[in-house]
């Protein structure tokens, strides 16, 4: 659905939402599938209790702030069936991020930990490229798993940067596709 031009409220159980007019916030508080077009500028907020399926089709996000455009705090999967962009960050707090691109790229730039979240994984076919104007651009606290088909391209000060995992295990870097 394009994003309202009013405050709304949408959705019932699973694909919840509500549309903040004047802070441009868009809570899903259910874990989805939810599918998001059209552009927004504000901070796009995922609130759930459990992981989210989000699907961005020739969407784009701009925090106002250069914050986290999209913060998805359990994780989830965010698939890309169309080119999208993201201005800010995509943050994922404790939970794992899946991102399938399905022939389509995924754009997101901002000033630090453009990408910052516990293990990423990228399958399908297409390019994620995160640029950091100020700092890293991917943080990656676990493994890394880019599939055959897909780019993960990291460009900034600190390029791409792993820490261990919360379990104190060693980052483990996986799958057939290419990093730059």
């Amino acid at each position: 659905a394009n994003l309202p031009a009013g405050n709304t409220i949408g959705g019932s159980g699973n694909t919840a939402w509500t549309w903040g007019n004047s802070d441009k916030k868009l809570t899903l508080t259910g874990a989805g599938p939810y599918t998001l077009t059209g552009t927004a500028s504000g901070n796009m907020r995922v609130v759930a209790n459990t992981a989210v399926d989000l699907t961005l089709d020739s969407a784009s996000f701009t925090s106002d702030t250069d914050e986290t455009a999209l913060y998805l705090p359990q994780g989830g999967t965010l698939k890309v069936t169309a080119d999208s962009q993201v201005t800010g960050a995509i943050r994922g707090a404790f939970g794992s991020l899946a991102i399938v691109l399905n022939d389509a790229d995924l754009d997101v730039d901002g000033e630090y930990g453009v990408i910052d979240v516990n293990s990423l994984s990228l399958t399908g076919n297409g390019t994620v490229a995160a640029v950091a104007s100020g700092g890293v651009a991917v943080n990656c606290v676990g493994d890394l798993e880019v599939g055959i088909g897909c780019t993960l391209s990291a460009s900034g000060t600190g390029g791409l940067i792993f820490q261990d995992s919360f379990s104190g295990a060693a980052p483990v870097i996986s799958g057939g596709g290419n990093i730059t």
